[in-house]
């Protein structure tokens, strides 16, 4: 067996994916093969460190400390100015859409300069006129 084989097998050989045989060819080049044998100790010392990672624990009382902190930075950061200033803007900022949505409603509003539409006109059912049928006829 050469290197570049053994060192394509190496993977499932670590993972005992190999079959008997190619297992045994590939333990026979490690035994011989210095440069092999670096590689596969390299490799299992990596997937141990992987291991040792994912084994790590995590501080139960973590979130309910940074909600604290949260919370404590608010609670500095809100002085007597800005207790005052928040409902003032709010109150404003109330008032002033009041204000343009009586605007935007007056210019809605037919003005009074305009003639009044006569009643005649307004009971019209004009819907006889424009009959799908009388359409469809022509």
């Amino acid at each position: 067996m050469n290197c570049q084989l053994c060192q394509r097998e190496m993977d499932a050989y670590r993972e005992e994916k190999l079959s008997p045989d190619m297992k045994a060819l590939v333990e026979d080049h490690i035994k011989s093969c210095r440069e092999c044998s670096e590689i596969l100790r390299m490799e299992i010392l990596t997937d141990k460190v992987i291991e040792r990672e994912k084994q790590l624990e995590s501080d139960p009382y973590l979130s309910a400390r940074v909600l604290a902190r949260i919370e404590s930075s608010e609670n500095k950061a809100e002085t007597g100015f800005i207790k005052v200033l928040r409902p003032v803007l709010m109150t404003v900022s109330l008032a002033a859409a009041v204000f343009f949505g009586i605007i935007l409603g007056n210019l809605a509003r037919p003005s009074g300069n305009l003639q009044h539409i006569p009643v005649e006109l307004a009971l019209i059912d004009d819907s006889a006129l424009e009959s799908v049928e009388v359409l469809s006829n022509e």
